[in-house]
């Protein structure tokens, strides 16, 4: 038997932490005292400076039993919280996970605790002055039968073991249905420990008698004592330094390699949404400045189709060439390398015998230099550039483009004069 006191935090369902109320036994107490319930802020008052176990409801934990292929127990808790993330309801960021030694089976026991509830706990016992030793489930202090199962029935309460880290919490006349539901992985009668006591109702009427029949039916006066003699005989142990240092486990070398490549990950997702959505948005805009561009020239145009075939239908008309010579050929290779030069803008445009000029104006007369150097890259074209500083320290330039192959046929008029926004 245990000789630390044992705690245990009473069961209320109508409460996020579970309770504000714990029952004690303390062996090496009086015995007017070694047993009791009250409230957490009124236990120093009965402890004094007692060595504790808290024993946590098994509601609020969920026990697994998770087989990993880890060769050490530091590369088994840095996978554990991916391996039990997809089994657990809750989020895993919410919960304290704590694992036992590795079994004979080679599956870990694991015990996920809800976290708020733990912090609530032991913050209200360190107020009163009360630090437990280590945590656990009440689940873990009902003793493991190898053959069978192992029933304590406390109240209108039973936890029930069916094998080693396993079982579950239920109300007494919900049991019948529980076993009912897993009555195929049952290998023989279970142990039955009913506990009888003045301040315990009787609650076995509740109980079918086809479960009692043939049972091993032990009555015990005190749950908490019968749990004490089990104690340190198997389960996981919620050491309080894990539970005070949740910080310190969310920043573990790993966590944060983690963390900041999912950092890494998001500035990049979002530069790259950022440079797409401008890249469209830039699309939109230069096809809706073509579409000005193109109404101002040709005003009659009612619909707009197809915006280069229309324009090229129009200076076929007017005596244009379509081979790739005239101003639409030469608006179709100049226009890329005007969308880059963001930092210039388009004043004005024209197209006469086979010359296309380019009005700009710009912050810097080097940008206009370096458009200059981008259009002289492109084969088949003669491109000069003129220009001076304008007013406010704005330069002002034009561009004269004309196709370098031999045989142009000028126009017999003018086919376009048209002024324009911003490129870029």
């Amino acid at each position: 038997m245990s000789s630390r006191c044992l705690l245990r935090l009473i069961f209320d369902p109508e409460l996020p932490s579970g309770s504000t109320r714990v029952q004690w036994y303390c062996p090496q107490l009086s015995p007017e005292v070694q047993r009791g319930e009250s409230d957490i802020a009124s236990l120093p008052a009965f402890l004094g400076a007692q060595r504790c176990v808290l024993l946590l409801p098994a509601e609020r934990c969920t026990r697994l039993s998770v087989e990993l292929p880890a060769r050490s127990v530091r590369q088994f808790e840095q996978a554990l919280p991916f391996a039990v993330e997809e089994l657990l309801a809750q989020d895993i960021e919410t919960l304290k996970l704590a694992h036992g030694p590795r079994g004979a089976d080679g599956r870990w026991p694991v015990t996920a605790l809800d976290a708020r509830m733990l912090r609530a706990v032991l913050a209200a016992l360190a107020e009163a002055g009360i630090e437990p030793e280590w945590t656990q489930s009440e689940q873990d202090a009902v003793p493991v039968d190898p053959s069978g199962w192992t029933v304590l029935i406390d109240g209108a309460r039973a936890l029930v073991s069916t094998g080693a880290h396993e079982g579950f919490a239920c109300a007494v006349d919900e049991l019948p249905q529980w076993l009912a539901q897993t009555s195929s992985t049952r290998t023989a009668t279970p142990n039955v420990y009913l506990v009888r006591s003045a301040s315990r109702p009787d609650t076995s009427s509740a109980l079918s008698p086809d479960l009692l029949q043939g049972a091993q039916v032990r009555e015990i006066d005190d749950a908490l004592r019968f749990m004490a003699g089990h104690l340190g005989l198997g389960g996981v142990r919620v050491q309080r330094r894990v539970n005070e240092a949740g910080l310190r486990v969310a920043l573990r070398p790993w966590r944060m390699a983690a963390a900041l490549a999912v950092v890494l990950l998001g500035v990049q997702m979002a530069a790259t949404v950022t440079q797409t959505w401008q890249a469209q948005r830039e699309a939109s805009r230069l096809a809706a400045e073509s579409e000005r561009l193109f109404r101002e020239a040709l005003p009659d145009v009612q619909r707009i189709v197809n915006l280069r075939a229309q324009m090229q239908q129009r200076l076929a008309r007017a005596g244009a060439s379509l081979d790739g010579d005239g101003f639409t050929a030469l608006l179709a290779d100049v226009a890329p390398r005007l969308a880059q030069s963001r930092s210039l803008s388009v004043q004005r445009l024209s197209y006469r015998a086979g010359r296309l000029e380019i009005a700009l104006k710009g912050a810097r007369y080097a940008d206009m230099e370096a458009l200059l150097v981008s259009l002289r890259e492109l084969p088949g074209l003669q491109v000069e550039l003129s220009g001076s500083a304008g007013e406010g320290g704005e330069a002002e330039g034009r561009l004269a483009i004309r196709s370098a192959q031999a045989g142009v046929r000028p126009p017999a008029r003018p086919t376009a004069a048209m002024t324009g926004g911003r490129t870029g």
